[in-house]
């Protein structure tokens, strides 16, 4: 008969016919409430940190990111300051003299700077 009951205590229902179940049901509903406040606040205390620790990478990166611009900046600065030297210092003669060494690709090899 207590099977599809509207209230805990049974007062939906002929008297002493079912029993007042409130207590056990108030038990498990204050038993599942506290178990969900726990996992929120955990799930705070996780969330906060992972906050926490993204505010740090994201300092750290813009820091490093600075930096690598400044480098670029620097390479580039030292790039158009050789623009137009020679790649391995003046010519020198070549030490392949003779009918192999007259393509101007083969005297700007290495092996003229020897």
């Amino acid at each position: 008969m207590c099977r599809f009951a509207d209230c805990c205590d049974g007062s939906d229902e002929q008297p002493g016919v079912c029993k007042n179940t409130c207590s056990e049901a108030g038990a498990a509903a204050r038993a599942a409430l506290k178990e969900r406040a726990e996992a929120e606040a955990a799930g705070s205390k996780l969330r906060e940190a992972y906050f926490t620790q993204a505010s740090e990478m994201m300092t750290k990166w813009a820091a490093e990111a600075a930096q690598l611009a400044k480098s670029i900046a620097d390479q580039k600065a030292l790039t158009d300051k050789w623009k137009g030297e020679p790649l391995l210092g003046p010519a020198m003669p070549c030490v392949l003299d003779g009918p192999a060494c007259t393509n101007p690709c083969i005297r700007n090899c290495i092996a003229c700077y020897i």
